[in-house]
């Protein structure tokens, strides 16, 4: 089992079982960290289909960023520019 605060996943039969708890945001991370690799996969297929000579360039600073995804790192890292998404939603907040 793997957590994230106060998410979770489970691998079982080939299903992948996430649960994620409070409010939205907290929601949305949790749910990021324990899906990322499935994440990062579905968009470098995405990109494949997009340009198969160089998928890289349908994504640049996304694709980057995907190695940290892959490893289970968290968005904070900045894949897509989530680091300036949370900065946005921590001033909202205030």
């Amino acid at each position: 089992m793997k957590w994230a605060g106060t998410g979770f996943r489970y691998d079982d039969g080939g299903w992948i079982f996430v649960h994620v708890e409070g409010e939205p945001y907290p929601r949305g991370r949790q749910y990021g960290e324990l899906v990322a690799p499935e994440l990062a996969r579905y968009l470098e297929k995405l990109a494949t289909l997009q340009d198969k000579a160089d998928p890289e360039k349908v994504w640049p600073r996304g694709l980057q960023s995907w190695a940290v995804w892959k490893e289970g790192e968290v968005a904070s890292k900045g894949f897509l520019g989530a680091e300036r998404l949370d900065v946005k939603v921590a001033a909202e907040g205030s």
